[in-house]
């Protein structure tokens, strides 16, 4: 019999200021050892204690040999590793995964000529805070709005208002997983992208703390600075692309470029560039450290990704509004 359907969470929570400190030390490790530690190298294991999980106390074995790093995180002080070279990544992650070890343990860190991608992956640093979830909200704005995510947590044990406390340029990498969806073993995530916490308060009896993030650069000056420039013989494109790299944003856009002879800049990246796609029908939405424009006439030519039927759809999940003039229906 087929196990039913399950949605977990993995929430990573980057402070800065712990971040700095944790990639500080990340690379003089990496210094130490001579090489960066990426996804599909070699870890030499002697009796070294495995664990089930990134926060585990007790050891469920202990292994002696070569491993490989799954990935390039390092999550509590631990690393994910598997027994074969050919399952370095692959999902689902319960099957190719063999377990998590002390980063103290991962001696002997050499090249198996495989990484995440053509590169060295940059290491993970981060906290995977799900356990401490209580509720999630996540919406996924199309255009117009950033994405956002507001979390409860459970903080009894005091951390989040001691060392965990968000500073500025703390972020939220949310993934929602789901497992044994159409068969036994099949596992599907999304990955919510990466929030910018701008929203933070806490409450007491039972002690909870709410956190609140959107989708935008760190830097606050894509939102917060005001700029005064005279743009000539440019583009749409050119022009999101400078602000893109401003920021450190990935770029993509997926639209028609059009010619602008001169424009005027008076305010905020974030505003003038949404402004100016919007007076060209196209959408801005900045999502996991990209910054991407769209045509929305395109994308609704395009085959649909799926297609929900009735005897499908949760009972009591699905509701249906309309009204006589003036908008659309919703669903």
């Amino acid at each position: 019999m087929r196990k039913g359907r399950s949605v977990s969470l993995e929430v990573f929570y980057i402070n800065a200021d712990l971040a700095r400190a944790a990639a500080k030390s990340g690379s003089t490790q990496a210094a130490a050892q001579g090489t960066a530690t990426v996804a599909g190298q070699t870890v030499t294991l002697n009796n070294a204690p495995l664990y089930a999980s990134s926060t585990t106390n007790k050891p469920s074995a202990h292994k002696t040999g070569v491993y490989y790093l799954y990935d390039s995180a390092v999550i509590n002080g631990r690393r994910r590793i598997t027994n074969l070279l050919s399952r370095v990544g692959k999902k689902p992650v319960g099957q190719n995964v063999t377990g998590w070890v002390n980063d103290a343990d991962c001696k002997g860190v050499t090249s198996a000529g495989a990484a995440e991608g053509k590169t060295a992956a940059a290491k993970k640093t981060g906290t995977d805070i799900a356990e401490y979830v209580e509720s999630l909200t996540y919406v996924d704005s199309a255009a117009d709005n950033s994405d956002s995510v507001d979390i409860t947590l459970d903080a009894q044990d005091g951390k989040w208002l001691r060392g965990w406390m968000p500073n500025k340029g703390a972020t939220l990498s949310p993934r929602i997983i789901g497992r044994d969806w159409d068969s036994t073993g099949d596992t599907r995530a999304i990955r919510c992208g990466l929030f910018v916490l701008d929203d933070i308060s806490f409450s007491d009896a039972p002690t909870t703390f709410q956190i609140g993030g959107v989708s935008k650069p760190s830097n606050t000056d894509y939102t917060e600075l005001d700029r005064e420039y005279l743009l000539k013989n440019t583009s749409i494109k050119r022009i999101a692309s400078t602000i893109a790299a401003r920021y450190g944003l990935q770029f993509a856009f997926d639209a028609d470029d059009y010619d602008i002879e001169s424009d005027e800049q008076d305010g905020t990246d974030s505003s003038y560039l949404n402004e100016l796609c919007k007076n060209y029908g196209l959408i801005l939405k900045v999502y996991a450290s990209r910054l991407w424009i769209y045509d929305r006439e395109r994308y609704k030519e395009k085959r649909a990704a799926v297609t929900v039927d009735r005897t499908q759809i949760k009972p009591g999940s699905f509701s249906y509004r309309t009204t006589l003039f003036g908008t659309y229906p919703g669903g």
